[in-house]
C-alpha cells in the first residue's frame, strides 16, 4: 500500500493522493482510541488533546477550506486537507465537488466519520516512509501495519511490526506540513526553513527537542523503561471549539503558555535622561518569533507602568489631573 500525499493549488484541479490499494479505513489507518490506547495509553492521552488530533476538527480549517475552494473555483485542490486530514484525504473521504445549489466549488470537510476527523493520527506519522520534499505535504505514507519510530531496538509484539526510522528524530519528518508555499510562490508558512537557518539547527537541536521533549517511561505498560517523547506537540494554537467538544481545552492552554514563556526573553529599561522606555525581545525559539502561518503572525507587547506604590500609570495620570 502506498499513499502519496501532495499539495495542489495549480492551474487545474488536482487529486494528488494516490492510494494503490483502496482498503477500508480501519484496515489502513488505526483508530488511536480503540486500537492504540490500550497498548500506548500515555501517548494516546497526550495526542488526544494535541493540535495533531485537532487538525481536521478546527473550525478555522473547515471554513477556510470551503471558502478557498469557492474562491479558486476548485483549484485549491488538497492544499488544506493534505496536512489537516491526511488519512481522510488518502482514503477519498474529502472529495472536491461542485455545489449545484450554491453554484460554487466545495470540498467535503464536515460531517466526516470518526477516523477521518482524527486529523494527524498515530498511523499518519508512524507510516511515513519517505519525505519527497521539505514543503507542501510531499511525503509518502505506507500504512502497511509497520509502525516506524525513533526507538532503535523495538520489542517484537503481536499488535504490529515495529521498525526504527532515524528520520523520526529529525526535523525533516515535520517539514512537509510546516513549510508551505502556494501556487504563486507566496510563502504561507516557513517554520522549517526558519529552523534550518537557526542556531538550534547548527547545534543539532530539532523540532522534537521543544515540541516533543524526551522523558523516561514505558512505551507499553509492561515494557522496559527507556527514553520516550511527549506527544502533546505543543505549539501556539489551541482549540477554538467549546471545552466539551474537544478534550484538553484548559490543559493545552496551560502547556502553550508555559512554552511561550520559554520562547523569548523580554526586558524593559527606563532612561531617565530622555524619559524613554526601551523594550528588548530576544528570540529563544528555534525558528522565527512569531512563526507559523504568515497571515496570522502577530506579537503584542504590553508594558504597564506603576509608581513605587504599585499604582498603574493610568491611575497616576488621573490623580495629577
Amino acid at each position: 500500500i502506498l499513499v502519496l500525499a501532495s499539495l495542489g493549488c495549480e492551474d487545474e484541479v488536482r487529486y494528488p493522493i494516490l492510494l494503490e490499494s483502496r482498503l477500508e479505513a480501519s484496515e489502513v489507518f488505526a483508530d488511536p482510541e480503540t486500537e492504540c490506547a490500550e497498548s500506548h495509553p500515555d501517548h494516546v492521552a497526550e495526542w488526544r488533546i494535541s493540535n495533531h488530533a485537532y487538525g481536521a476538527r478546527d473550525p478555522a480549517f473547515i471554513a477556510m477550506a470551503q471558502v478557498g475552494q469557492a474562491q479558486t473555483n476548485g483549484k485549491l485542490g488538497t492544499f488544506c486537507t493534505s496536512c489537516h486530514a491526511p488519512a481522510a484525504e488518502a482514503l477519498g473521504m474529502t472529495p472536491l465537488f461542485f455545489d449545484e445549489v450554491r453554484r460554487r466549488h466545495n470540498q467535503r470537510v464536515k460531517g466526516l466519520n470518526q477516523a477521518a476527523t482524527q486529523g494527524v493520527s498515530c498511523n499518519v506519522c508512524h507510516s511515513i516512509t519517505e519525505v519527497l520534499d521539505t514543503k507542501n505535504a510531499k511525503f509518502v505514507m505506507s500504512p502497511d501495519g509497520i509502525q516506524r519510530g525513533s526507538i532503535r531496538d523495538p520489542i517484537p509484539n503481536e499488535a504490529h511490526e515495529s521498525k526504527y526510522a532515524p528520520e523520526f528524530s529529525n526535523s525533516i519528518i515535520c517539514a512537509p506540513c510546516h513549510s508551505v508555499v502556494n501556487g504563486k510562490g507566496a510563502l504561507i508558512e516557513q517554520t522549517y526553513v526558519e529552523w534550518q537557518f537557526s542556531s538550534f539547527a547548527a547545534k543539532g537541536q530539532h523540532c522534537q527537542s521543544c515540541h516533543m521533549p524526551s522523558y523516561r517511561g514505558r512505551t507499553v505498560p509492561d515494557g522496559p523503561e527507556r527514553e520516550l517523547h511527549r506527544h502533546y506537540m505543543v505549539g501556539v494554537d489551541v482549540s477554538l471549539l467549546p471545552p466539551d467538544e474537544f478534550p484538553g481545552y484548559y490543559e493545552m492552554r496551560e502547556l502553550t503558555a508555559a512554552l511561550l514563556r520559554e520562547a523569548a526573553k523580554f526586558t524593559v529599561t527606563f532612561d531617565s535622561a530622555t524619559d524613554h522606555l526601551e523594550a528588548v525581545v530576544v528570540n529563544l525559539a528555534g525558528h522565527a518569533l512569531p512563526s507559523g502561518a504568515t497571515a496570522d503572525r502577530q506579537v503584542w507587547i504590553e508594558i504597564i507602568v506603576t509608581d513605587e506604590d504599585g499604582n498603574e500609570g493610568l491611575d497616576m495620570e488621573e490623580e495629577n489631573l
